[in-house]
C-alpha cells in the first residue's frame, strides 16, 4: 500500500513527478489555439488532469508531461522550463494535502475491496449451503417418486393377481355349474 511522502522542497528534471509551472504551460497551448483537451487526448490525458497540473498544481508525471508537450516543442532538453523547481510553501501545502487525500481515497476503497470480497465469499458460502440442500431435496424426490413407482407396481402386481385368482374362481364356478 502507498504510504504518504512529503512534498519536496525542490524539483527537478530528473524527478519523476514535479508540479509545472501554470503560466508557462498555458502560454504553450494557448500560443497554439489549442485546448486541453486538444493536447491531453493523443497523449490519452484528460482535459481535467491538464488542468489540474497547470491550474492546481497537481504533481505531474515526466513521462505523461513529455507525451503532452512534446508536441508544442518541449523535450528533455528544455523541460526543465516547464517544471516549478521551488514550489513556496502554499503550493507545497496544497500539494501535500492532495497526496494526503488521494492516498487516504486509495486506502478507503482497499478497504472497501475487501469487505466486498469478504461479502462474496460469504454469499458464496450461503450460495453452496443452499445448492446442497437443493440437491438433498431432489435426492428425497427421486426416493419418494421411486418409492411411489415401486408401490404402484406392487398395487399393480396384487392386483393382476388377484384378478387371475377371480378369473380362476370364476372359471371354476363355471365348471361347477356345468356339471
Amino acid at each position: 500500500m502507498r504510504e504518504s511522502q512529503k512534498i519536496k522542497e525542490e524539483y527537478s528534471t530528473l524527478d519523476n513527478v514535479f508540479p509545472l509551472k501554470g503560466d508557462v504551460a498555458k502560454l504553450l497551448i494557448n500560443g497554439r489555439n489549442l485546448t486541453y483537451k486538444e493536447v491531453g487526448e493523443p497523449a490519452g490525458v484528460t482535459a481535467h488532469t491538464i488542468s489540474n497540473w497547470i491550474n492546481n498544481y497537481t504533481l505531474a508525471p515526466k513521462r505523461k508531461v513529455l507525451i503532452v508537450f512534446g508536441p508544442l516543442g518541449v523535450n528533455e532538453d528544455n523541460l526543465d522550463t516547464l517544471v516549478l523547481k521551488r514550489p513556496g510553501k502554499e503550493v507545497r501545502q496544497k500539494l501535500q494535502k492532495k497526496r494526503d487525500s488521494a492516498i487516504e481515497s486509495i486506502k478507503k476503497r482497499q478497504k472497501q475491496e475487501s469487505t466486498d470480497s469478504v461479502n462474496n465469499v460469504e454469499i458464496l458460502n450461503k450460495l453452496n449451503q443452499v445448492l446442497e440442500k437443493i440437491d438433498d431435496l431432489m435426492d428425497g424426490i427421486q426416493k419418494a417418486i421411486k418409492s411411489h413407482f415401486n408401490n404402484q407396481e406392487l398395487i399393480y402386481n396384487n392386483t393382476e393377481e388377484i384378478l387371475k385368482e377371480l378369473d380362476g374362481s370364476n372359471d371354476d364356478e363355471e365348471s361347477d355349474d356345468d356339471e
